[in-house]
């Protein structure tokens, strides 16, 4: 039994990550999260000068190294399929893109994130000249070093790092690792429920750990912030998440040919952008209100083997019985 849970948690992962749309989504949906913790500026002046500069890469990638960043994207996607054997050989190939998105999306959180603390401890020691944040208030900047990368003064000595106006090396260590860990999802056990972790009831988590982690984000650096008054965070990622779902729409209409007529109402359609840049999370399946509910709560690994039977019974049968919207008239266009 164990040998066939893990077939299909394999194949169901690498065959769900490896179509043309992963990569970009994932890309897309990870900068979604980098505008929430830390605005639109900064982000678009880290890429303006991973593009301009001839160092910057270079020192983009030692500082994801330093904390195992990028061995962490390789994880997040190798827990999941075979490691070895020509199994192995091929769900990697398969996963090839994804894999590319994850090192790019962690290597520039961790690059961002260390000059948005930067900055804000110049903030609040004047010492040093600010780069991406200089209008923030100190107020915002205790909110990040003490919320985002969890810095305190009793744990990791804030107050002496403002002091000085410089971190120490630990300090340094953990701004990095939150940078990437809070923004783009780690999936370890350690924060994860307890119940995740169950060899049987893992497996039926795929793709929902980092959507946990990612959700954890929100609650803590937007949602909270909100409660207190500060509504920005939260503004950001309302805003971040309906571009971010209009591209994915974009995409999904220019792949599959989808009758944007379907959009019955402007709601509907901010309600459709929202879910599509998964908004609620965790929880966006719940919100898709073009799937029915059995659909929405089925563990992927089931969704898979289901729909596998169902095309090869198709196949076998000679029959073609599309639920996608719109792809019952393509296909009768083109006389298939």
């Amino acid at each position: 039994v164990d040998g066939i849970y893990k077939q299909a948690t394999s194949w169901t992962a690498s065959v769900g990550l490896s179509g043309l749309r992963s990569g970009p989504k994932n890309f897309l949906l990870g900068q979604t999260q980098l505008i929430t913790n830390y605005g639109l500026r900064p982000v678009f002046r880290q890429y303006f000068h991973l593009m301009t500069s001839k160092s910057a890469w270079k020192d983009m990638w030692k500082e994801s190294r330093a904390i195992n960043a990028l061995q962490s994207s390789e994880r997040a996607i190798e827990t999941a399929i075979q490691k070895t054997g020509i199994t192995g050989k091929i769900q990697k190939g398969l996963t090839t893109g994804m894999r590319v998105t994850e090192q790019v999306n962690r290597g520039v959180s961790v690059a961002t994130g260390v000059q948005v603390a930067e900055d804000a401890l110049k903030i609040l020691s004047g010492k040093g000249k600010v780069g991406f944040f200089k209008k923030m208030n100190k107020n915002e900047a205790r909110r990040l070093l003490a919320d985002v990368f969890e810095l305190s003064d009793d744990t990791t000595g804030l107050a002496k790092a403002i002091e000085t106006g410089q971190f120490s090396n630990s300090q340094r260590s953990k701004i990095r690792f939150m940078s990437h860990a809070t923004t783009q999802g780690l999936p370890d056990p350690v924060y994860m429920p307890r119940f995740m972790s169950n060899k049987y009831i893992k497996p039926l988590t795929l793709f929902y750990r980092i959507a946990y982690r990612v959700t954890e984000n929100v609650y803590n650096n937007a949602y909270k912030p909100m409660q207190r008054g500060n509504v920005a965070p939260m503004a950001r990622y309302l805003s971040a998440t309906l571009a971010s779902g209009f591209a994915i729409e974009q995409m999904y209409i220019k792949m599959f040919n989808v009758d944007t007529k379907t959009y019955e109402s402007a709601g509907e359609r901010l309600w459709r952008l929202f879910v599509k840049g998964e908004g609620l999370g965790f929880f966006s399946g719940l919100g898709e209100t073009d799937r029915n509910f059995r659909q929405a709560t089925t563990p992927a690994i089931l969704q898979f083997g289901e729909k596998l039977i169902g095309g090869l019974t198709m196949i076998h049968n000679g029959v073609w019985n599309a639920e996608t919207s719109g792809e019952e008239e393509i296909l009768i266009e083109e006389g298939v």
